[in-house]
C-alpha cells in the first residue's frame, strides 16, 4: 500500500517524533517537528544523546518534543510516533521507564490531553530525517531548537506538502489503529508539584533562517 503525512486537522498542530540510531557509534539521534494544517514548519528540535536503548530515546524524544510544546505553549496538539511500544507502555505502564512515562503524562496533562498515534515510518520522514541528521551531532550540546527549517530538510518538507505517497509493505492483519488517549487514563496528581520545568530550558536555540 501507499501512505503519505496526513496535516493536522484546521487550527490543530501535528508534532512528529522519531529516533535514530548510528550504527557506527553508541549515538542515538533524536528529533521532532511541529507543523500547521498547511504543512508550515512553527519550531523543530534535534539532537544527539550517547546511550539508551531504543525505547528509552523514542521515550525520551516524545519527552523532549512534549516539553518544547509547553514552554512555547504549542497547542492543540495531534502527536503522530512511529514506535508501537511507546505506545504501549504509555496505556500499560512500565517499571522500567516509570519516571519518563509520569513526565509524559503529566506534560500531556498540561497541554490539554492530546492523544498519540502511530504512524509509519514512511509518514514519519521528516521526523526521522531530523534525528539521522541528529546523531552526528555532539552528544554533549543540548538538543538544537530551530524556527526555520535547516535546508537538508526542505525537499522532505516540500514532498510532504504536495502529498507524496510512498510505498509501505504490510501484513494483510497490520494496523495503524494504535494511539494513546490520555483522557481515560487516571492521573495521579499527587506528582504535581514535584515536576521539574528546568529540563525545557536546556535545548540550544538556533536563530531564524539557519543552515544547522
Amino acid at each position: 500500500m501507499y501512505v503519505k503525512w496526513h496535516p493536522p486537522a484546521r487550527d490543530t498542530i501535528k508534532p512528529n517524533i522519531d529516533r535514530a540510531a548510528k550504527t557506527t557509534t553508541s549515538t542515538n539521534g533524536i528529533g521532532g517537528i511541529f507543523r500547521s494544517t498547511s504543512g508550515q514548519c512553527l519550531m523543530g528540535f534535534m539532537g544527539a544523546r550517547s546511550s539508551g536503548n531504543s525505547t528509552c530515546m523514542e521515550l525520551n524524544t516524545l519527552l523532549q518534543g512534549l516539553q518544547l510544546a509547553k514552554l512555547h505553549q504549542l497547542t492543540p496538539l495531534e502527536v503522530n510516533v512511529d514506535s508501537t511500544v511507546v505506545i504501549m507502555i504509555l496505556n500499560n505502564d512500565n517499571l522500567h521507564y516509570s519516571s519518563s512515562l509520569v513526565e509524559c503524562r503529566y506534560l500531556l496533562q498540561q497541554l490539554g490531553n492530546p492523544s498519540i498515534t502511530h504512524t509509519y515510518r514512511e509518514q514519519n520522514y521528516t521526523a526521522h530525517y531530523l534525528a539521522q541528521y541528529g546523531s552526528s551531532t555532539n552528544a554533549q550540546v543540548n538538543a538544537t531548537i530551530f524556527t526555520q527549517p535547516p535546508d537538508f530538510l526542505l525537499p522532505q518538507l516540500v514532498d510532504d506538502q504536495k502529498g507524496t505517497a510512498y510505498q509501505r509493505l504490510v501484513k494483510s492483519t497490520c494496523t495503524t489503529d494504535l494511539s494513546y488517549n490520555p483522557t481515560l487514563v487516571a492521573y495521579d496528581h499527587s506528582i504535581d508539584p514535584l515536576f521539574d520545568y528546568n529540563s525545557c530550558n536546556t535545548m540550544q536555540l538556533a536563530p531564524c533562517n539557519v543552515t544547522v
